[in-house]
């Protein structure tokens, strides 16, 4: 199966279930797209942008988890996806977390996202030298190319999360502009 889709034979429950989850990974993306615009584009910290946020957040945490956990049981090219969805997982969260953490504080989240920042940029050092090496080229169909931008984002964000650790916290800009490169 490449695709999640349930198969004629396969049970009622099956097609509900790949079904619901397919619903919920677009609806998701696309309730994200438009309520992060409202959210870009409203006045920051009003009850609007909190608003906003907030739906963005929870449409974006459906759609990135339903696509990093789906991605481990289909069949083909999934390590790119699942890589990508647990990447964007990181970059949610850690975005929520930035600002819903008091100022100038840190705490184990951070450090988990440090762990985590750095196993994507492990993954995607691995998965270059596998598509690299491999006689078609390609790791699951991806080049090696396609992995940079896990190595690039994960770099950037272990390296903003040993930043706030080492310093511990942050406040005013530095916390914001966290906050937005991270949601953004």
């Amino acid at each position: 199966m490449t695709v999640l889709q349930a198969g004629p034979a396969d049970p009622a429950w099956m097609h509900l279930a790949a079904d619901s989850l397919l619903v919920m990974h677009i609806a998701g993306g696309a309730i994200g797209i438009v309520s992060g615009t409202v959210a870009l584009l409203s006045r920051k910290g009003e009850r609007l942008h909190r608003a906003a946020g907030t739906v963005f957040f929870v449409s974006m945490l459906i759609a990135y988890a339903v696509g990093a956990g789906v991605a481990p049981f289909l069949a083909d090219g999934q390590r790119t996806n699942f890589t990508a969805g647990i990447l964007a997982l990181y970059l949610l969260l850690s975005a929520w977390v930035t600002v819903r953490r008091a100022e100038g504080s840190v705490g184990g989240f951070e450090v988990a996202g440090f762990l985590v920042a750095s196993t994507i940029v492990a993954a995607g050092v691995v998965f270059m030298q596998l598509a690299a090496n491999d006689p078609t080229g390609t790791i699951d169909g991806s080049p090696p190319q396609a992995f940079y931008v896990f190595v690039a984002g994960g770099a950037f964000g272990a390296a903003g999360d040993l930043h706030m650790i080492l310093r511990r916290g942050l406040s005013g800009v530095a916390r914001i502009a966290r906050h937005l490169w991270r949601m953004c």
